[in-house]
């Protein structure tokens, strides 16, 4: 059995990412790399053992250091629905016109 108490740290993060559009269909590719520190812990167990019937104990103590840091890498590709730009409307509202992707005519956001 292990026990943590009033364990509070301060951790890092550095990350780096980039979406690329990959085709002109709403196709886009994304990347990305984390690296993350939380710092290190220091682990100590001890056990004790009858060894006979005469009350004889024995024991071990263990120590475990660990580092705490990741390195992640992530990939993905997105679907933007609509197209890039311009705000995505329903499709049948600018005034029951109906347009090849959903989207308003540019005429419906001018201000007048």
């Amino acid at each position: 059995m292990v026990t943590v108490t009033g364990l509070t740290g301060v951790g890092l993060l550095a990350a780096i990412a980039f979406e690329s559009r990959a085709t002109p269909r709403n196709w886009s590719v994304k990347g990305e790399y984390q690296y993350i520190s939380l710092g290190s812990i220091d682990q100590t167990a001890a056990t004790a053992v009858v060894t006979d019937l005469g009350g004889e104990t024995e024991g071990a103590v263990a120590t475990r250091h660990a580092n705490l840091n990741f390195n992640t890498v992530r990939i993905g590709v997105n679907y933007h629905f609509g197209s890039y730009g311009g705000p995505l409307t329903g499709r049948y509202s600018s005034g029951g016109k109906r347009t090849s992707c959903g989207r308003a005519p540019m005429s419906a956001y001018d201000p007048k």
